[in-house]
């Protein structure tokens, strides 16, 4: 007798319905969308169906279109709409506004909101 068993992990994201929104740009989407505190786990699914979890949830400010996080606790929701303007860059590790003067000599983008370091694709 053969029993084929799929098992497997995937990261789940709860928001937190009862909290407010922000308006952020989400380097997923690529667009400004509303954004709410919310908590990232990774679960153990069988067959496709999430079970038990295998992490705790870890805080984060998750994308109510696509459930992209934020990586870190999230601040205070009072920061203004941020919609792409033209040839405007912005962060992925945070989603804020990046001036052109933060380019470096080797092509890393250095964030002076989060300090996260990046190449441009």
């Amino acid at each position: 007798m053969f029993f084929f068993l799929l098992v497997g992990t995937r990261p789940q994201v709860r928001l937190d319905e009862g909290a407010g929104s922000v308006q952020r740009y989400c380097p997923n989407c690529g667009r400004a969308h509303a954004f709410t505190p919310a908590e990232r786990r990774t679960m153990l699914t069988i067959f496709f169906i999430p079970i038990f979890p295998l992490s705790r949830g870890v805080p984060c400010l998750a994308c109510r279109r696509c459930h992209w996080c934020l990586p870190g606790e999230p601040g205070p929701l009072s920061d203004p709409a941020r919609a792409p303007a033209g040839g405007a860059r912005y962060c992925p590790h945070c989603g804020q506004a990046l001036p052109e003067a933060y380019v470096t000599g080797d092509g890393t983008i250095c964030c002076p909101h989060c300090g996260g370091r990046f190449r441009l694709v």
